[in-house]
C-alpha cells in the first residue's frame, strides 16, 4: 500500500509539472481600500495600477489576501512530501521590499504557520 501511494504521488507531481508558480497576496497595509489586484478566476491575477498598463497573469494557484497559513501549507505539502521521499526541491519567495515574502513564509502573528510550539519569537523559517 505504501509503494502504491508513493507512485501515485510521483505520477501526480509529474502531471502537475516540476515547476509550479504560486502567487500569495498579503492583506493590504494601511487599509486604503483601493486594490489594484483582481482575481477573475482560479489561477489568474489582473494588476491594474492607476495611469499604467493593465497586466494579467496566469499561474498554477493564487492564494488571496484571505488565505490562511493552512491554505499555503496545503499547496506546498506535496512538494514537502517529495523532499521527505528523497527528491530535491526549492521554495522561493520573491518580491520587492514590503511585498509580503516574510508574511508568506511565517504568517501573521495571530496565525503563525505550522512550526513546533507555535512560538515565533525567534525566526520560524530556517536559514539555508
Amino acid at each position: 500500500m505504501q509503494a502504491t501511494s508513493f507512485w501515485a504521488h510521483e505520477a501526480l507531481q509529474v502531471l502537475r509539472g516540476n515547476i509550479r508558480v504560486l502567487v500569495r497576496v498579503r492583506p493590504e497595509l494601511g487599509g486604503s481600500g483601493d486594490s489594484v489586484l483582481a482575481f477573475p478566476m482560479a489561477g489568474a491575477v489582473v494588476v491594474s495600477p492607476p495611469n499604467r498598463r493593465v497586466a494579467d497573469f496566469t499561474v498554477d494557484a493564487v492564494l488571496g489576501p484571505d488565505s490562511s497559513q493552512a491554505d499555503v501549507f496545503a499547496e506546498v505539502a506535496p512538494l514537502i512530501e517529495s523532499v521527505v521521499d528523497g527528491y530535491n526541491a526549492c521554495i522561493l519567495a520573491y518580491g520587492q521590499t514590503g511585498s509580503g515574502k516574510t508574511y508568506t513564509m511565517q504568517g501573521p502573528a495571530e496565525d503563525p504557520g505550522r512550526h513546533a510550539g507555535g512560538d515565533c519569537t525567534a525566526s520560524c523559517t530556517p536559514a539555508a
